[in-house]
């Protein structure tokens, strides 16, 4: 569990920039992720397409949501990609 408040620590602690997504919101989204075994651009499509999706992580209908261009990628740790 420290493992993951690290993880989310160094994704969403950078400074500047737009504010970052909630956590508890990202975490929902991996949770869906597993789930539904879908990729990060299929669970940005499911998100917006699918209203139990979106009821699930509490979203509106014209709220955001976190793309696969906005960090959505968080089931990689820092420095745990190829080559890191």
């Amino acid at each position: 569990m420290d493992c993951l408040w690290r993880h989310c620590a160094a994704v969403l602690g950078g400074k500047g920039g737009r504010p970052s997504f909630d956590p508890v919101l990202m975490l929902k989204i991996l949770v869906l992720q597993a789930l539904c075994l879908v990729s990060d651009e299929g669970t940005e499509f499911q998100i917006k397409e699918r209203l139990s999706f979106q009821r699930f992580l509490g979203v509106r209908l014209d709220g955001t949501v976190p793309g696969c261009n906005d960090g959505l990628a968080v089931s990689e740790a820092p420095g745990e990609g190829q080559g890191g």
